[in-house]
Formats: structure tokens, C-alpha cells, sequence
């Protein structure tokens, strides 16, 4: 394979990983732009690092303090 295909192929595979990314960054409540440029930039450890990150909602509510007490 000479570079140009390789290229091409790396291009196609990055854009594959970019996606990937993106729907796990919508899954987890996150911007899907986040997802998609580390799923780009960085390949398999964008979406592993996309795929370490919390749940925007639960990050919030685990950090409120006076969030689970019942109210009467």
C-alpha cells in the first residue's frame, strides 16, 4: 500500500473513532462535539478517555451536598 492509501485509510479510521466518540458523549449527556474531536485527535484513547469521563448529570448531583434529604 503506498501513502496515499494509507492516508486515506487513517483518515477513514479516525472518522470511524470520531463518531464513536460522539455517541458516547451524548449517551453520558455531554457535548457531542467533545466526543468526536478526541474520538478524531486521539483514536482508541479518545474513546477511552470519552468513555472514563462522568455522566453530567450525575457529576452534579453526587457534588450537591444537601441534594438527597427528603422534603416533607
Amino acid at each position: 500500500m503506498d501513502s496515499s492509501g494509507l492516508f486515506v485509510v487513517s483518515i477513514i479510521v479516525g472518522i470511524i473513532f470520531a463518531f464513536i466518540g460522539c455517541g458516547i458523549c451524548q449517551f453520558k449527556g455531554r457535548s457531542s462535539a467533545e466526543g468526536f474531536i478526541l474520538g478524531l485527535i486521539l483514536g482508541i484513547f479518545g474513546i477511552i478517555i470519552v468513555s472514563a469521563l462522568p455522566e453530567i448529570n450525575t457529576a452534579w448531583e453526587e457534588t450537591q451536598p444537601f441534594n438527597n434529604f427528603p422534603v416533607d
